[in-house]
């Protein structure tokens, strides 16, 4: 039941005190994995942030290792042959609580479980919250979660050949299609190197600068430049994200990419091409409002009632160019 050599108990018989210093070693090594469990038991035992045991069998099997424990604590006061030859326990009171020792086990496969697939698991709990929760890669997720869940709360399947790796390999293909997903997504959500250059470009265009200058103008509809300007520079840059460092935080560690957090959209490299024709109608917009009031009678009087210097002093900025 300790693992003891067969034949150990003749040996006792005859006097050895050998086999009595294993048995006391064997007996002291499982106390303290009975005493580890039960605090274990105590927290409880998680996976994939689920309770691997309900409530009512944690209760049992915490009923089984106390037994346990409190009948190895006994054996510990037999030290010598002698003593061990007047064990007051018969073979059936021994031999019962083999149940206890079996449950320990049990839980330690579950802890060994937990352990070895517990950091893809919460790789991929953490991820649940990064995509949409529509999209289809969450419900894939779903459906792997449940049936690994099923699987390794059944005493029988989790004890098979094999349970450890299928379900491993399980987990990394879950994650790999991730990995996939997200940078997709991420390239789509996101300018390149190519692109940023051309951002910094438009930002630092003159023709911006004319209308910056031209928005001093009451009469020109300035909120239109603000807003322009404001999308252009919201567009986001990231280009130094690398497979391993998403392999190792389900976000991307330079721009904290999150698609849930985002608006779905076309492109941020479609955006930008658009927003070159869009300075162009501005452009334009600008200056036939600048002309159709500059033409206008009223304009023209007001103008002409100017001396030459407050004229020339308010003079407006030459218009700028359509290129």
């Amino acid at each position: 039941m300790l693992g003891l050599i067969p034949g150990t108990a003749q040996l006792v018989t005859q006097g050895n005190d050998r086999p009595v210093q294993q048995l006391q070693k064997a007996i002291t090594e499982a106390v303290e994995r009975l005493v580890l469990t039960q605090q274990d038991l105590q927290t409880g035992l998680f996976f994939w942030v689920r309770s691997l045991l309900p409530e009512d069998e944690i209760v049992k099997l915490r009923a089984k290792l106390d037994g346990s424990k409190t009948f190895l604590e006994s054996l510990q006061a037999y030290t010598t042959p002698g003593k061990l030859k007047n064990l007051r326990y018969d073979v059936q009171e021994i031999t019962g609580h083999r149940n206890g020792l079996q449950a320990l086990e049990e839980i330690e496969l579950l802890q060994e479980l937990a352990g070895d697939l517990g950091s893809a698991a919460s790789y991929l709990s953490t991820v649940q919250a990064v995509l949409p929760t529509d999209h289809e890669w969450n419900d894939k997720m779903k459906a792997v979660r449940d049936e690994v869940l099923d699987r390794i709360g059944d005493p029988v399947q989790r004890g098979t050949a094999g349970f450890r790796q299928q379900t491993q390999h399980k987990l990394n293909d879950l994650k790999k299609a991730y990995l996939r997903t997200y940078i997709s997504m991420h390239v789509k959500a996101r300018l390149g190197v190519n692109d940023d250059k051309r951002k910094a470009r438009l930002m630092g265009d003159e023709r911006l600068k004319d209308l910056q200058k031209l928005s001093i103008i009451d009469l020109m509809p300035r909120q239109h430049l603000s807003d322009f300007q404001n999308r252009l520079a919201a567009l986001k840059s990231c280009f130094e994200m690398t497979e391993q460092e998403l392999d190792a935080s389900p976000l991307c560690p330079h721009c904290k990419f999150k698609p849930a957090a985002e608006p779905p959209g076309p492109p941020a490299a479609i955006i930008l091409d658009n927003f070159d024709g869009e300075f162009d109608k501005l452009i334009e917009g600008w200056t036939q409002t600048l002309l159709t009031n500059l033409a206008d009678p009223t304009t023209k009087t007001n103008l002409g009632l100017l001396k030459p210097a407050p004229r020339c002093s308010r003079a407006a900025p030459p218009l700028p160019r359509l290129r």
